[in-house]
């Protein structure tokens, strides 16, 4: 068993290599297909419009664009519309254009990533000679903005999936597990740093997609308002609200010594808020059948909370702090809701996968389908040890022993094992999240 443990982890950390070196950002989602004037093409006047065509439908209000001048300068362009199709935008350009033009465009996709893209042709002056470029402005040396590096968004989010995972197992163990295990020291101290992620890691989201959306010039807070203005800030928003108010429950009910449970209804509403805007700012919306992928996608991470995050609750506050016999029957209730919410994660998972990719074979054709078959590979270990897990406390029970140290040991240990591969299986989807499905 272990050796093949050894053969899987290799496996996924390969396939995590490639997916996270492998997939460029810039075609990550919406495709560019074609431009009018095209890349490299020599015009003998300058064109009136510049239409740029895409794989899939672009929303007018996420789309921007500016050239720079065969002398320089930098122009902004005015709003785009749309051409023959939605996938189309068109681009009114400005009169003066001369010598070598770079075109830049940049879109803001529904899942709230920015992609750009360049576009150079040449516009000849009327004796047929292009004049040579002079030396880019300030504005034109300033065009493209180096942004967040891709490891600290991955960061980021997996700190934000890392935190949802803990703080739902560690409510899950004190309303069904071990109640008292939140007042406890360290639950205390996970539980607040928990909710303090949930509410920064958005927060440091929304800087980031606010200067992403930035142009040359512009100041932060316009900027900011720019990106309020589209779903993908309001969604980053609502989680930084969200998140403030889970803290805000949590250190409440800690700090003065509330019952959790007289707390259970805001803290589900807000803890559903919060699901809501994360998965309504990513591919659950963006991709085939919104309406059912929203919902699904809520059930599907509230699953896994309840599931990784009860494990973690269990070996980082409930074994701890109790007898071996007491520890081996918090497993036994924690095994039958974990079997529950296993079978939520499988059945939503499946939709989840047909919603982005269709049939099956084209998980083989795409970053996302390869990092998809890693996390499920993950999945399928973390199931085989919690039956494993199951069998243990099936003997225990079955043979009568009385003494529970060596049960106690053995579920701790494969629990353990669990809960490393289950936040494998949370750093495939950070990942996962900047990669668009085939």
């Amino acid at each position: 068993m272990r050796r093949k443990i050894v053969f899987i982890v290799a496996g996924i950390v390969a396939v995590l290599v490639g997916g996270l070196f492998g997939a460029s950002p810039a075609s990550a989602h919406n495709t560019f297909i074609d431009s009018s004037p095209r890349d490299g093409e020599l015009l003998t006047s300058a064109p009136a419009n510049w239409s740029v065509t895409f794989e899939k439908s672009v929303p007018l209000e996420s789309a921007s664009g500016s050239i720079i001048n065969g002398d320089g300068s930098r122009i902004a362009l005015a709003s785009p519309q749309h051409g023959a199709t939605d996938r189309v935008i068109v681009f009114p350009m400005p009169s003066g254009l001369n010598g070598a033009i770079s075109a830049r465009w940049r879109l803001v996709s529904t899942d709230s990533h920015v992609i750009s893209g360049r576009v150079s042709f040449t516009v000849q002056d009327a004796m047929g000679v292009a004049p040579v470029p002079t030396t880019p402005n300030a504005d034109a040396a300033t065009d493209d903005t180096a942004g967040a590096p891709d490891a600290v968004r991955v960061a980021l989010r997996f700190a934000n999936f890392a935190a949802i995972v803990l703080l739902g197992g560690l409510l899950f163990a004190e309303f069904d597990i071990a109640s008292g295990a939140l007042m406890t020291r360290r639950g205390r101290k996970l539980a607040l740093w928990a909710a303090g992620i949930l509410a920064a890691a958005p927060a440091a989201q929304f800087l980031i997609f606010a200067n992403d959306i930035s142009t040359g010039g512009e100041s932060f807070s316009s900027a900011a308002v720019d990106a309020l203005s589209m779903t993908a800030g309001g969604m980053l928003l609502l989680r930084v609200v969200a998140g403030l108010a889970l803290a805000w429950l949590v250190t409440m009910s800690l700090r003065m010594a509330l019952a959790v449970r007289s707390l259970t209804t805001p803290i589900c509403i807000v803890s559903v808020a919060y699901l809501v805007s994360l998965a309504y700012g990513g591919h659950s919306r963006s991709q085939a059948a919104p309406l059912l992928g929203v919902p699904v996608d809520v059930a599907h991470t509230a699953a896994i909370a309840i599931w990784l995050g009860g494990l973690v609750a269990l070996i980082l506050i409930v074994v701890p702090s109790v007898d071996a016999t007491s520890a081996v029957n918090a497993f036994s209730r924690f095994s039958f809701v974990a079997q529950r919410a296993v079978a939520v994660i499988a059945l939503t998972g499946v939709i989840q996968t047909v919603r982005l990719h269709g049939n099956p074979v084209n998980l083989l054709s795409n970053a996302h389908g390869l990092l998809l078959i890693a996390k499920i590979a993950a999945v399928a270990v973390m199931i085989r040890l919690a039956a494993r897990n199951r069998e243990t406390l099936r003997r225990h029970r079955t043979a009568g022993v009385t003494n529970s140290e060596r049960p106690r040991d053995l579920l701790l240990r494969a629990t353990t094992t669990e809960v490393v591969f289950g936040f494998g299986v949370l750093a495939i989807t950070a990942i996962l999240v900047a990669v668009t499905p085939g």
